[in-house]
Formats: structure tokens, sequence, C-alpha cells
């Protein structure tokens, strides 16, 4: 990981690299490459993309990973998104399609090749993993990679189904994601639950693809799992206590025989009454804090969405 934040950062960067990449002296071009939002044309920051990529760190800088060193090797783990549209695959096995003139291809899928290079491994997450055959999920399961698998985004942007079934039964670590709010509408776990349940057995013929209860368990434990956190993801002695409170008084399932089921067919966000991370309570039925934060948050909204706000005074 390498920081290239300011202009003293790409500098330092540059001579340390003997580079020369036109990107590094454009914040525009590389905040949106860094978002995945553009590629680069010049030929130059296209031999750049296929060594480094951007992301933005949890402190809102600007970093670089080099694709050549495996994320454990620098104490890094790292999520990125493979097998997820077939315009992917177009372009990156064949050199076709839409997304060609942003990638070059490698002749093969791109799980075989992370893998031949030793690029995956058990820090990293592969979002999505829709198109995948029985070789890349044994190259996933060989790598101990997990997936995230975002059911609502893939349905919503026409890219398939993940083959959950087989990724479970390969032993891959798989848990639960949105993806974005902005491809899945919202970060409602409750509808990516019922998504996954739904889409599961709808592409399977089978309704018990997933169960009720694989499915919560999805979004929690093996969550979790799949993030390599084994210190939580379920009520159990010696795991942090992480809790969500959900009514299910006031669903249609009332009463219930079989909770998981109420929770996941009939679960939302405005029945949640009590929200613990590690034992501290973040959010209750009887606090007015996430209230008294919604003005503020919808201020800060606006101003990102306001371009005089983001010039340099």
């Amino acid at each position: 990981m390498v920081s290239v934040d300011t202009p003293e950062d790409n500098k330092a960067f540059a001579e340390k690299e003997h580079a020369d990449f036109p990107m590094l002296a454009n914040p525009d071009k590389k905040t949106a490459f860094a978002y995945g939002v553009i590629s680069p044309d010049a030929p130059a920051d296209r031999q750049f993309a296929r060594r480094w990529t951007f992301y933005i760190d949890p402190t809102g800088k600007i970093a670089m990973i080099d694709k050549q060193v495996r994320p454990a090797s620098s104490g890094q783990d790292i999520v990125t998104h493979l097998g997820e549209s077939r315009h992917e695959l177009d372009a990156l096995i064949g050199g076709t399609g839409l997304l060609t003139r942003f990638v070059a291809p490698f002749g093969r899928h791109p799980i075989l090749e992370l893998a031949e290079r030793g690029l995956l491994g058990p820090e990293t997450v592969v979002a999505h993993a829709v198109h995948v055959g029985d070789e890349e999920i044994a190259a996933l399961a060989a790598s101990g990679a997990a997936v995230a698998h975002c059911p609502r985004s893939n349905a919503l942007l026409g890219c398939g189904v993940a083959p959950i079934a087989k990724l479970r039964a390969a032993g891959i670590r798989v848990g639960l994601g949105t993806d974005s709010p902005s491809s899945a509408l919202s970060l409602d776990m409750f509808d990516e639950m019922r998504a996954a349940l739904l889409l599961a057995r709808a592409s399977a013929g089978d309704p018990e693809a997933l169960s009720t209860a694989a499915a919560l368990q999805l979004a929690t434990l093996d969550g979790a799992g799949a993030l390599g956190l084994a210190d939580r993801g379920a009520l159990a002695p010696g795991l942090l206590a992480d809790l969500v409170a959900v009514r299910l008084d006031h669903t249609p399932f009332w009463p219930c025989d079989d909770p998981a089921s109420a929770l996941v067919l009939g679960g939302s966000p405005s029945l949640v009454t009590l929200v613990t991370l590690g034992g501290n309570v973040l959010y209750g039925v009887d606090s007015t804090a996430f209230e008294r934060a919604l003005p503020a948050a919808a201020a800060a909204r606006s101003r990102l969405l306001d371009p005089a706000s983001t010039q340099p005074t």
C-alpha cells in the first residue's frame, strides 16, 4: 500500500518507481479511477493500471495497492470484484465487448489468472462470483478466498445469480453483501436475505435450495467468517456481544413457531429495537441519537452533492 494523496506523495512515488504516469498528476481522474468509475485511456496510464490499483483508505486518503504483491505479504486484506458480469469475461477472456477500451485481455477467466499469479488467498474476498464454473470454483476453494454474495445488485444489473450452493459445497466461505446503494437500492440486509433466498430457489428450481436458516447464517456467522472475523457472528460464549434485536410481533408471521423464518421473511430496519456492538449499545428504541443525527447527515449529503462546496478555497 502506497499513499498518493498529495502532490508530494505523487512526486515521491514517481521518483521511486521511475514512473511518469499522467494519472498521478490528475486528482479528478485519480479519484474516479479509485472508485472504479473510469479507466485510463493513455497507453502509459493503461500500463500503470495493469500493476497498480487506487482505492480510498479508511481515512479518506487516496492510496494504491501493487497488484503484483499478494495482500497477505503486506498485511492487507482486499476485496475485489470478479466474475460479476458477462461483459467482464468477454473483455478479459476474449478481448471483445463493451469493456475492451478499459482493460487488456488475459485470455482466461480472471479468477484463474489471479490464482496462477498467487494473488488469491484467505485474505481475499471475491465480490459476486456470478459467472464461475467448476474450474473457477475449484481455484477459489484451493486458494482459501471467500466470496461476497450480492443477489440484489446482481439481479438489478442483470448479471445473473451466483451458484452459492456449489460455492458452499466446495467449502468456500460465502457471506452476504449489498455491493452498494447505487446498485442494490439500499443497504437493507433483510431485503438482501430475502433476495438470496428467492433467487437461489428460483434459479435451482428447488424450494429447498436455500433455507431461511441458511440465509440468516449467510448474513451473520458466515459473513463474519468470510471476513476472517472469528470472534463474532453468533450468540455464543467467548464471542463479541454483537446483537440486533427485532420485533416479530409486528410482522405477518406472528405468532411464529420458527423465529429464523419470521426474521428472514418479515424483518425490516423499522422493526429493529436494539443494536449492540461489542456489548455497547449503538441504537435503542428509547434513544433519540439516531433521529437527532438525521438532519446533520442530510446536510452533509447536500454539501457533498453541491459542486461549489468542493472547490478549493
